[in-house]
């Protein structure tokens, strides 16, 4: 686990994953402590993740040097920033 964080709503983020094998996101509803999603996010570990207060886009970055923006609960992929020469932490 390398982020965790909460939204307006009580929907807790946790960004995951593998070195060189891909990342993980987790989303949890802080008051059932149910898992909402879980699913693959980058080709590399996902450093950082939050969801908008309304949970309706997910912002994540890794070391996959990529931020990708998605749409919930669909987990579209809106758009993504790339171009960075690193891992992207924050």
């Amino acid at each position: 686990v390398t982020s965790i964080r909460e939204n307006a709503d009580g929907l807790i983020v946790i960004a995951s994953g593998v070195a060189g094998v891909g990342g993980q996101i987790t989303i949890v509803d802080r008051s059932t402590h149910g898992v909402i999603q879980q699913f693959d996010a980058h080709s590399d570990v996902v450093y950082a993740a939050t969801l908008t207060a309304d949970g309706k886009m997910l912002a994540t970055a890794g070391y996959d040097r990529e931020i990708v923006l998605w749409e919930m609960p669909s987990r579209k992929v809106l758009g993504k920033l790339n171009g960075h020469n690193g891992a992207v932490y924050d």
